[in-house]
């Protein structure tokens, strides 16, 4: 919950309530220590209240590792990230379907992460180190992954899409 993952979030905001959807019908799921203040900024950055006065406000799903979270549809289940703030993984579970889909978010490696995603239908990993080769057990103290990393990872959780790519900008 830090401003490059939620950027976006004034902007779905105001789409909502300029289509007169009430708020109310939405749920914003994320970290306990940040999710609530972050919602709420950004209610008061659109100045909600003052120009939609029955938009309502979004329900708020404050998170925390090991929680899980559940609609008619869908079934979310978290585990910490290894950052400097706090953060989730999130593995998303389609009841309907049994599509399973799993993301990091920001994260250096973790040694929970290979139960936690094991057999999903697609993993999506952050890989803001890019190229970058660690020597293996060091965790990068910005608390993000490399390439590498996150493919052994989706060979580990034997992810059930895989895509291959040619990498030609560096030797991953």
């Amino acid at each position: 919950m830090h401003h490059d993952h939620y950027v976006g979030l004034p902007s779905l905001l105001f789409y909502y309530v300029q289509t007169g959807a009430d708020l109310t019908k939405l749920k914003i799921i994320g970290p306990k220590n940040d999710v609530r203040r972050i919602v709420e900024k950004a209610v008061e950055f659109l100045e909600i209240p003052k120009f939609w006065k029955n938009a309502g406000m979004p329900a708020i799903i404050e998170t925390e590792g090991g929680d899980t979270f559940e609609t008619e549809d869908m079934l979310f289940e978290t585990v910490r990230s290894h950052h400097p703030v706090q953060g989730l993984c999130y593995r998303m579970t389609d009841k309907n379907t049994g599509k399973v889909i799993c993301a990091t978010g920001d994260t250096a490696v973790n040694d929970a992460l290979p139960e936690f995603f094991k057999n999903c239908d697609a993993l999506i990993h952050e890989i803001s180190l890019g190229c970058k080769e660690n020597t293996p057990g060091f965790v990068h103290p910005s608390g993000h992954s490399t390439i590498s990393e996150a493919i052994k990872l989706a060979s580990e959780v034997k992810t059930k899409k895989k895509k291959k790519y040619k990498l030609n900008t560096c030797s991953c």
